[in-house]
């Protein structure tokens, strides 16, 4: 079985993080390749202090495409070459790109699966947390020579891409969560930057699927698991990602509910059912009888 790992992520969800813990697991039978893709846009100054320094960058800038599989994103287009990622899973490497577009994605699984059947394209939606926009601005400072109008239309799209994935969650096998509440690097006593929340989440793709050659499960001509379970820290949006789901992805997604022996609180929804539920006037009513014995 040969792989392609195809990664989609709104801005600021730490895609560039991810590929590079992503190139930094590798091991016997699993040889991740970055593929940079074409682009009509400009460097950012990260991406050139990056290329400076001798390290690939997820794009390349070129005057005439030879991409055929094209997407536009913040009025620039970006494209791959499909029979590019063939040939490196020939090569016994595992291509990741990354495809910011559902289109594009659902074309890329097509494409490469129906070329060549021992091809798997595992998807992966990239989870961080529901965009800010101060933080876009600010770190469009950071990555300079990004204009306030394209950090505009990338704090829009980040906010498009969420709901995107809930309606389009088909098309995923996994989601990766990028959890912000830890540190995004940890430096080991070898010298070697890891994270073990990113690497325990990689590392699960990795052996699971790729070192043991399992295709996931297919239905619908949409590879993906049959049951989604979702878990996250607190506060890291899960009630919000399923409700979302109830009501955005009716037509791909059941909401199973949650028994818990906790009373029921204001802004507990259908996702949860609670042994006890209590109305709120009964509460008022309760408190102040016993303000009143209190008082007595």
């Amino acid at each position: 079985m040969k792989y392609i790992i195809a990664i989609m992520g709104p801005s600021l969800s730490g895609k560039s993080f991810v590929i590079r813990r992503i190139m930094a697991n590798v091991c016997v039978g699993f040889t991740p390749i970055l593929i940079s893709k074409q682009t009509n846009r400009e460097l950012r100054r990260e991406e050139k202090d990056a290329t400076e320094r001798g390290e690939q960058i997820d794009v390349k800038p070129v005057l005439q495409f030879t991409a055929d599989l094209m997407y536009q994103t913040y009025g620039k287009r970006t494209g791959t070459t499909i029979s590019e990622l063939i040939d490196k899973t020939n090569d016994g490497k595992t291509p990741v790109v990354i495809i910011n577009d559902i289109m594009a994605m659902s074309k890329l699984k097509r494409e490469c699966e129906s070329r060549d059947p021992d091809i798997c394209v595992i998807s992966i939606f990239l989870f961080r947390r529901i965009p800010v926009r101060n933080d876009f601005f600010e770190e469009s400072r950071k990555r300079g020579n990004v204009p306030d109008e394209e950090t505009e239309q990338r704090y829009d799209k980040a906010k498009t891409l969420y709901r995107i994935y809930i309606e389009n969650m088909h098309v995923f096998d996994y989601v990766i969560l990028n959890a912000i509440t830890y540190p995004e690097e940890v430096i080991e006593d070898d010298g070697k930057i890891r994270n073990s929340i990113i690497d325990n989440q990689i590392k699960a793709i990795r052996d699971n699927i790729i070192l043991k050659g399992i295709r996931p499960f297919k239905r619908n001509n949409h590879y993906k698991p049959p049951l989604y379970v979702i878990t996250g820290n607190a506060a890291s949006g899960k009630d919000e990602l399923i409700r979302a789901t109830i009501d955005l992805g009716k037509l791909y997604a059941e909401a199973v509910p949650k028994y818990t022996s906790r009373s029921q609180g204001s802004d507990d929804g259908p996702e949860m059912i609670c042994k006890y539920i209590i109305d709120e006037q009964e509460v008022l009513n309760f408190k102040k009888k016993l303000s009143c014995l209190n008082k007595k």
